[in-house]
């Protein structure tokens, strides 16, 4: 079994070119699967190893288990989402509240308002 068969990212090949072409070392991310369908995420780097005429001799793969990584990216992004909602709520919460302030200048020219919020 080759690389390009045991490799479930779609775009290995295109990474091995880019990297044959350009002799220089390529990254990419991809996400697979162990053997009980639990998702992994793989970092690799792909780096040739230049011979004395100068072409590519061998490639040499290196990956790292980035899964932790990216669930906790998961989690960043969804506490983000959660907060914009909070802060989009009491936003909302607030203007009900509170007078507009044309409103409130049409009957008292002079006034403030205070907002002390917790």
């Amino acid at each position: 079994m080759n690389i390009f068969q045991a490799s479930s990212s779609e775009s290995i090949a295109e990474n091995f070119r880019k990297c044959l072409e350009s002799k220089k070392p390529v990254t990419y991310v991809s996400r697979t699967e162990t053997k009980d369908k639990k998702p992994v995420w793989i970092h690799t780097t792909l780096t040739p190893v230049i011979n004395e005429t100068g072409e590519v001799a061998r490639l040499i793969a290196i990956d790292a288990d980035i899964t932790k990584i990216k669930e906790a990216e998961e989690q960043i992004a969804l506490k983000n989402k959660e907060i914009t909602w909070s802060l989009q709520y009491a936003r909302k919460i607030q203007k009900a509240l509170l007078p507009l302030k044309s409103y409130m200048e049409s009957i008292f020219p002079q006034h403030f308002v205070i907002n002390l919020p917790q």
